[in-house]
């Protein structure tokens, strides 16, 4: 936990710390950048090197976002924090807007015209998070750029060291049950949801299965017609492709995903699906002698 009450900040630096961002977001190709207060595990209290938004902006609470653009930019946080912003915060730089009334992807698509860009670091988001902003300013035409170094991290030249204690475990006293036996809780529990989903998904894996045989026997007599084989050969082709060797594919899986006892299961349906289909066409062209 990091979580202190000394006010750090530095407001006064924060105009040629924005300045030098937008440098670099220009030299990236980018129309701005979207700064959380978050760290890669989703913190609420940051070590000191994780803060990112602090040094940005001159704001210590922990919550809120900022979104740098060329020419204006804003912070983004709740109402426990917006009097605190606003004395903390250059009003010339940063627009303070309350949440949830305000919100980050309305803003920008309000000052972005379809085609522009918003850097971002995927270390310091959630899927759920990147995913909803990506649709929402999708519609407006606008991109979410995942950046593979944070600017933030190579303007800031006295970032503190990350932390460097020793991780200790916890007795059982605290803890309540040992390693062991929680890990062997999670894998029963993974195996469960791994049964469950593979009931829940049956449509959706018949209708796969059903459209790769059904595909591999048409297309491919429809590529033999185009190519000018016989008949013979056109249903020699179908056969040969739309029986694939399922049965190979739930070997591998097998051997090479031992901890997911289910992980065959799609290749054992998909083998006794071409089985059964390629028998009966093949007993079908049968009883039709081809007409070369």
């Amino acid at each position: 936990m990091f979580q202190s009450f000394d006010e750090v900040t530095s407001p006064g630096a924060a105009p040629e710390r924005v300045k030098a961002l937008r440098r670099a977001l220009k030299s990236s190709g980018l129309d701005g950048f979207f700064v959380p207060h978050s760290d890669e595990h989703q913190d609420e209290f940051l070590p000191p090197f994780a803060e990112r938004l602090r040094w940005l902006t001159g704001f210590t609470g922990s919550a809120g976002a900022a979104v740098v653009l060329a020419d204006e930019a804003a912070l983004f946080v709740d109402g426990r924090y917006t009097l605190q912003a606003r004395a903390q915060v250059d009003p010339s730089l940063f627009q303070v807007l309350q949440t949830p009334g305000a919100k980050v992807s309305s803003w920008i698509k309000s000052r972005l015209e379809a085609g522009g860009g918003i850097g971002y670091d995927p270390g310091l988001h959630t899927v759920k998070e990147i995913d909803r902003l990506t649709e929402t300013l999708g519609r407006a035409g606008i991109k979410l750029i995942p950046q593979a170094t944070n600017p933030i991290d190579v303007l800031w030249q006295d970032r503190p060291a990350p932390p460097s204690a020793p991780v200790v475990p916890q007795s059982l006293e605290f803890a309540g049950k040992s390693a062991k036996d929680k890990i062997a809780e999670l894998r029963e529990t993974l195996a469960k949801d791994k049964a469950d989903a593979v009931l829940r998904s049956g449509g959706m894996l018949l209708l796969a299965v059903f459209l790769l045989h059904t595909g591999g026997f048409a297309l491919s007599w429809l590529f033999a017609y185009a190519v000018g084989y016989g008949e013979t050969i056109r249903r020699t082709i179908s056969i040969e492709v739309g029986m694939q060797n399922s049965g190979l594919g739930a070997a591998l899986a097998k051997n090479n995903f031992p901890s997911m006892p289910l992980a065959p299961a799609p290749c054992a349906i998909s083998a006794v699906f071409h089985s059964v289909i390629g028998s009966l066409l093949a007993g079908i062209w049968r009883l039709r002698p081809p007409k070369e």
